[in-house]
């Protein structure tokens, strides 16, 4: 083996994680790395999570193959690694051999990694020669298994991290300073294909109201269930946020003002219809909504005009959509 190459993959791996890289294309770097290292016929790493496994990185695997593991939701191979972890070539004689995918093999390599005391992925390599794995080259892959799951754990613990810094705890959805930074990024995209979105204001009037009668717990579980109805009738695409207070803002990507009602008038029904609406005092919800670029080509000039349509919503107390 080429022990500089092997170097160069290790320097490669810290690279894309110094450079906050996402961890897919971390896993690209390794297969392309050890691809360049082995030649083999077919490598991937598959990824496990609540029992089943993922493609991550492929090359020279059919999508027939993915396609076909995705379905069943993984491999006896994987499974078998799963429980034995331990790196193993299956090749003639063993107990495996010769349970391929699409394609058949004369080695498969598979290695084990490990983090957290569980197996989270797997890289294998396939070849159509017999793949001689020696005590070396055993210690090479142990080396490369450890640090992807130091990688798998670094960014697991970055998510985390991540939704205690970008999602608000009572609602669930996303926090203040998040929307701004989704805003700007989608503001950027619009300007340069020049595309619309649409941004929707919702005010829960009727919540000190809540707090006041009912008590806090009461007025919290209202924020939670309007953040449910929110986030249940808009679409996947579409980024939901709690803007302050009573407050959520709805982000519509490639949308026009007109097409972003039908999701804001179900909204309104919904609430309309549950039992929050029929409490002994008033509780509604004010809307108001701006797009780019009918409404205006900045962020600030369009968050000010969404503000201003909603003081204007709530004088007519949730009778309309103001979105001009």
């Amino acid at each position: 083996m080429d022990y500089l190459k092997f170097f160069t993959l290790i320097g490669d791996i810290l690279e894309d994680v110094f450079n906050d890289e996402y961890v897919e294309e971390i896993y690209s770097t390794v297969v392309e790395d050890l691809r360049d290292i082995f030649n083999p016929k077919e490598i991937g790493i598959v990824e496990f999570k609540n029992g089943t496994c993922k493609f991550k990185a492929s090359r020279g695997v059919s999508y027939t193959t993915i396609k076909d593991i995705h379905r069943k939701g993984c491999h006896p191979v994987f499974e078998y690694v799963m429980n034995k972890r331990e790196i193993e070539v299956v090749k003639e004689g063993h107990p495996l051999y010769p349970t391929a995918f699409e394609n058949p093999y004369v080695s498969l390599l598979v290695v084990p990694v490990v983090a957290k005391d569980a197996v989270r992925a797997i890289i294998f390599m396939s070849f159509d020669r017999d793949f001689e794995l020696t005590e070396d080259l055993k210690q090479v892959f142990r080396i490369i298994a450890n640090m992807v799951g130091v990688v798998i754990d670094y960014y697991y613990l970055k998510d985390l991290v991540d939704d205690l810094n970008n999602y608000d705890p009572l609602t669930g959805v996303a926090n203040f300073k998040y929307f701004h930074e989704f805003l700007y990024r989608e503001w950027l995209r619009a300007r340069e294909t020049n595309h619309p979105f649409t941004i929707a204001l919702i005010h829960v009037t009727g919540i000190k109201e809540c707090n006041d009668i009912l008590g806090h717990v009461k007025g919290d579980e209202l924020l939670k269930f309007v953040a449910s109805i929110i986030s249940g009738n808009v679409r996947s695409i579409d980024f939901v946020a709690r803007y302050g207070g009573a407050k959520f803002v709805i982000v519509f990507p490639e949308t026009e003002k007109a097409d972003s009602l039908k999701y804001l008038n179900r909204i309104k029904e919904v609430f309309e219809s549950s039992e929050w609406s029929k409490k002994t005092f008033p509780i509604w919800l004010d809307i108001s909504v701006v797009s780019f670029p009918e409404d205006g080509e900045g962020e600030k000039e369009l968050i000010a005009k969404l503000e201003s349509r909603l003081v204007e919503a709530m004088r007519k107390k949730g009778s309309d959509i103001i979105y001009s």
